[in-house]
């Protein structure tokens, strides 16, 4: 009776781990703070040469990132950079780098790379580029 009580709270409380999606400052002041955030890509929500996304989604931890205000760097707009790497067993290369790299603009556009990386040479094996925008229906939430 008491391990039944223990499974069903501990279910009760994994269900209120997800986090509302973050705002683009939002975003910017918790990781300047020191924080980590966690992306989630809705490639399907996202256009790669004109046409919709796979229905795959990802999430990619946000823990080394770049912001720059606008004009900081003669930047029309203000945005912020990350990437994360990660071993992934691709069925034509075998073992390789998958590299996500994002670019979030201050007006809450976003694009996406992902990379495919031969990793003995770090030569690209494949580049996929996604345009989305920050927000639930956009394709990529930035949560905490």
């Amino acid at each position: 009776m008491l391990t039944t009580s223990l499974l069903l709270a501990s279910l009760s409380l994994a269900g209120d781990d997800a986090s509302a999606p973050l705002s683009f400052s939002e975003a910017v002041s918790q990781l300047s703070s020191g924080a980590s955030l966690r992306a989630v890509i809705r490639y399907g929500q996202c256009l790669r040469n004109s046409e919709p996304g796979p229905q795959v989604t990802a999430g990619v931890p946000l823990q080394r990132f770049e912001y720059a205000p606008k004009g900081a760097l003669g930047n029309p707009s203000g945005f912020l950079a990350a990437s994360h790497t990660q071993w992934v067993l691709h069925p034509r290369h075998g073992y390789a780098l998958e590299q996500i790299r994002l670019l979030v603009y201050e007006d809450l556009r976003v694009e996406v790379s992902k990379r495919l990386l031969e990793p003995r040479k770090v030569r690209v094996l494949g580049e996929e580029i996604y345009g989305c925008s920050l927000g639930p229906n956009g394709g990529l939430t930035l949560h905490d």
